[in-house]
C-alpha cells in the first residue's frame, strides 16, 4: 500500500489541517474544512499547533489529539452510535481505484479495542496506518 494511500486514512481527520495550508485546495473547500476544523478543536479544547505537531509525531499523542481524530471521523460518519468504525462508509469519498482497499482495510482492521471513544478512534487509525495488503 502507498504512503499516500495510508495517509488518506490515518490523515483523514487531519485533512483540516492539510487543506488549510495548501494554497491550491479550492477556496469553498478550504473553508468547509477550516470550519469542521475549528468545530473539532473547540469540542476538543484544544489547538492548531498541538494538532500539527501531534500530526507529524513531534509531540505525544494526548487525549486531545484522539478526540480531535473522533470528531472528524464522526463528522465524516465513520463511527456508529456504538463506537463501531466502518470504513466502508468512506467508499463514496475515495476515489474508485482504491475502493478493494477500503474493504480490505476494513476487513483486516475492523474497529480496534480502545478504553473510550476517543481512543477506539485512535487505536483503528494506528491500525490503517500499520496496514499493508501484501
Amino acid at each position: 500500500m502507498t504512503t499516500i494511500f495510508k495517509g488518506i486514512f490515518l490523515l483523514l481527520s487531519s485533512l483540516l489541517l492539510i487543506a488549510a495550508q495548501n494554497p491550491q485546495v479550492d477556496k469553498k473547500l478550504k473553508k468547509q474544512a477550516l470550519r469542521l476544523h475549528d468545530y473539532c478543536v473547540k469540542k476538543v479544547d484544544s489547538n492548531t499547533e498541538y494538532l500539527l505537531d501531534a500530526l507529524f509525531n513531534k509531540t505525544e499523542h494526548t487525549d486531545a489529539f484522539k478526540c480531535y481524530l473522533h470528531c472528524i471521523y464522526d463528522t465524516f460518519g465513520l463511527v456508529s452510535n456504538n463506537n463501531e468504525i466502518n470504513a466502508l462508509n468512506m467508499l463514496p469519498m475515495v476515489p474508485p481505484e482504491y475502493h478493494d482497499m477500503v474493504v480490505d482495510l476494513h476487513s483486516a482492521c475492523d474497529t480496534q479495542p480502545g478504553k473510550d471513544a476517543c481512543d477506539i478512534v485512535y487505536a483503528t487509525a494506528q491500525c490503517y496506518y500499520r496496514f499493508d495488503p501484501r
